[in-house]
């Protein structure tokens, strides 16, 4: 994101011998560290791992569901000729509704159910993570559309392949 402008160029330098976004890595290993002690003084180590790891999952969870729809999208939209129906029609379909099904039953009804330290506080973190990504990504398309409009770097790495 640093490299396409979405976040400050700084992020999106590559380190020269690993080809790593260096500065992004470092700063979120940073930030990870700080929060996770702070976390880890006020509530117990064990707590904050169990906290981090039902977290982690919520995410994953909710990025393999948009990586269905963007299949979905993908081929539907830009490789029409390569779309198959059943690759990428019923199986992404599929995925979303077993992986929307999974993150309601463990998430929304049973971390609920929780206490609220190790329950409800990591859904209510999780959806205010998620809305904070929703107004980033809705105020970057307001006052940066062309971001919305050009090539990413990705784009001309897959583009490349393609040819």
């Amino acid at each position: 994101m640093g490299r396409d402008g979405s976040l400050p160029k700084s992020l999106g330098k590559l380190h020269p011998r690993y080809q790593t976004p260096w500065n992004a890595l470092h700063f979120e290993f940073v930030l990870v560290i700080v929060v996770c002690a702070i976390l880890a003084i006020l509530w117990g180590p064990m707590n904050v791992w169990i906290w981090c790891a039902q977290a982690t999952v919520f995410f994953a969870v909710l990025t393999y569901i948009f990586v269905n729809l963007s299949n979905i999208l993908y081929y539907s939209r830009f490789k029409r000729t390569s779309f198959h129906w059943f690759w990428n029609g019923l199986v992404p379909v599929l995925g979303i509704l077993v992986l929307a099904y999974t993150l309601y039953q463990a998430f929304f009804v049973s971390l609920w159910g929780a206490d609220f330290p190790l329950g409800k506080s990591v859904i209510l973190a999780c959806l205010l993570f998620a809305l904070i990504g929703v107004l980033y990504v809705a105020w970057l398309s307001k006052r940066r559309p062309e971001l919305f409009q050009k090539a990413t770097f990705s784009d001309e790495k897959t583009d490349s392949l393609d040819s």
